[in-house]
């Protein structure tokens, strides 16, 4: 149980306008003839109105633009919200995705996060000249290596390498920019990256934790974790276990948010929103929570409270209006009860969330060398 008042996070799943087809063949009339740019652009004001932590764009075969390209765009039409693209490691070079992610940091600001997944379809694997996925511990071991060398690659030039020595014509300082030299089972990468470190030194990590090994890889790399859980009994198991088995590999449990997907229904009443749900078919959606703004601030506060989440991922069960709903009827509740912002505090994604500015872990290294280098000389061992 929670003891003191805070600020939840919540994010924003940008769905495409025509997502909510019935299996009789209609869609959301209101989403019919919206041009899927134009209403990309619409969720993503609107999310920065409710002043959310990031939207989150997936990566899938269904019509949508590729993530990377469009969170650019969406960039330089908003200031603060947080910019996430789910981006594959089985069909992609670290090399290639590290320096994707890092213009997109710096284009934004510091905004950009990255949910690491895997692709396992068949269909996928026909696109990039393969008859068959990896198999799915395959998956995994890449995407720990891929992930791995990802983090070398933006931690390659220390955040004071750029010294711009105009006397010298030196831009940078070649000691603080590094080769990584990597050779591992899946790549072979020599570095360094050729952008300097970002202003969120890294991208914010997100993962879902759908597996047991999904969880362990969650517990040791994840900055955010996606659950599905679907009661508060087991949402709050799994709280606990992804933050002690993020203890047990060095880390701080505040260094992991856990955020609930949810369908959120806001109607003026109860009735209302049961009367939405029937007619969009989503009465067997993961978890859905309907009813009245306050009735919704309810159960969102009862399992932030009780420890069962750090926040949740919104999807909008109706395309066309559902995030306005909850950013207009919603937020409000939560904020009159102390457990959303009103403002944005700080210009990054890892403010937003309260997490810290990772050091890179060369410029570790080099400051760890050279205050042994300096011990060992007052010591007298150097001549």
């Amino acid at each position: 149980m929670r003891t003191t008042k805070q600020s939840m996070h919540l994010g924003a799943f940008l769905v495409h306008p025509r997502a909510h087809i019935k299996p009789s063949g209609c869609t959301d009339t209101n989403a019919q003839h919206i041009e899927p740019f134009k209403f990309y652009e619409h969720l993503a004001r609107t999310a920065e109105q409710g002043k959310l932590d990031f939207i989150y764009l997936a990566d899938s075969q269904a019509p949508s633009p590729e993530p990377l390209t469009f969170l650019s765009y969406l960039a330089g039409i908003t200031t603060r919200i947080g910019l996430a693209a789910a981006v594959s490691t089985t069909y992609y070079e670290p090399f290639n995705l590290a320096r994707e992610f890092s213009c997109l940091d710096h284009l934004s600001g510091g905004r950009a996060a990255w949910k690491v997944i895997t692709s396992g379809s068949e269909a996928e694997a026909h696109h990039f000249n393969q008859d068959q996925p990896p198999a799915l511990q395959q998956r995994q071991n890449q995407a720990q290596e891929f992930l791995d060398v990802a983090y070398s690659l933006w931690d390659s030039w220390e955040d004071n390498a750029i010294s711009a020595n105009k006397v010298s014509g030196i831009f940078a300082d070649p000691t603080k920019v590094h080769e990584l030299n990597h050779r591992g089972e899946f790549f072979a990468v020599r570095g360094p990256l050729n952008l300097p470190r970002s202003p969120q030194g890294r991208p914010v990590i997100l993962q879902d934790a759908n597996s047991d090994t999904g969880t362990l890889f969650a517990a040791e790399t994840a900055e955010v974790v996606f659950t599905t859980s679907q009661t508060l009994e087991d949402a709050q198991r799994f709280y606990q276990e992804i933050k002690s088995l993020a203890t047990a590999h060095g880390r701080s449990a505040d260094h992991i948010k856990v955020m609930a997907c949810i369908y959120p229904a806001v109607g003026i009443s109860e009735e209302e929103a049961l009367q939405t749900i029937a007619h969009l078919q989503l009465t067997n959606a993961s978890r859905l929570v309907c009813g009245s703004p306050s009735q919704i601030a309810d159960q969102l506060e009862e399992w932030f409270v009780k420890e069962a989440c750090d926040g949740f991922v919104i999807t909008p069960p109706n395309s066309a209006g559902g995030l306005t709903d909850f950013v207009q009827k919603v937020i409000p509740e939560l904020q009159i009860r102390g457990l959303f912002r009103y403002e944005y505090e700080g210009t990054t994604l890892r403010e937003h969330l309260g997490l810290s500015r990772p050091q890179s872990r060369f410029q570790a290294a080099h400051a760890s060398s050279e205050v042994l280098h300096a011990e060992e000389v007052h010591d007298g061992k150097i001549k």
